[in-house]
């Protein structure tokens, strides 16, 4: 850890109520749109003559439309929690919410890489796709299992949300020097590797 004297200045999440209901009602009219769509083909599918085209169009857009219908019914009436904003301080990330318990990644809880890999903070895509890459640790749990975590918000819409995660690896940098950050991470969350090399020289000095 670095000197006391050296503080690590707390970044709040920035305020994103206005953003949030843009994109909502964006979503919401969209959905809506498709909804209206889907009646009016399903409508338009009894001028269709040829019974088995009819039949199909027909179906198709039943059921497309009920599905769409149940989404927007269930989406409306969740009650899963509802996180609106996200903390990152000298003990970790944290995100909080109306009636929602709070959740935190902290620097403590950060372990080693135990599937053998060169750093224990990764950039990777999971396995899934290249262009879906998501800044990854590794967490070790009360019965001290690890296992690999992304980094990833609950908030709906986190417009500084590489902000964030750039702080939080920069927390970890200081707070846990210990641990091996892949420079792909440094890379896409514009870090200077000089200052990595730095910062970790600083803290094995105390």
């Amino acid at each position: 850890m670095l000197p006391a004297q050296e503080n690590f200045e707390k970044m709040h999440s920035k305020p994103n109520m206005g953003w949030t209901l843009t994109l909502k009602t964006v979503l919401l009219s969209f959905f809506v749109l498709m909804l209206i769509a889907l009646l009016v083909a399903t409508v338009m599918s009894f001028d269709i003559r040829a019974t088995g085209k009819r039949l199909l169009v027909l179906g198709f857009s039943i059921g497309a439309f009920c599905l769409l219908l149940t989404i927007l019914l269930v989406t409306l009436r969740s009650k899963a929690p509802k996180y609106t904003d996200i903390l990152v301080d000298d003990n970790g990330l944290h995100e909080y919410g109306k009636d929602a318990p709070a959740l935190s990644l902290l620097y403590k809880s950060l372990d080693v890489n135990n599937e053998g890999g060169a750093y224990d903070v990764l950039f990777t895509d999971q396995g899934y796709t290249e262009t879906n890459s998501e800044l990854c640790v590794f967490i070790k749990d009360e019965s001290g299992n690890t296992s690999i975590q992304a980094v990833a918000f609950r908030v709906f819409f986190t417009p500084d949300g590489n902000a964030l995660k750039r702080h939080f690896i920069k927390g970890i940098m200081r707070f846990r020097p210990d641990l091996r950050i892949d420079p792909e991470a440094l890379k896409w969350y514009r870090i200077a590797t000089q200052d990595y090399l730095h910062i970790n020289h600083k803290c094995s000095q105390v």
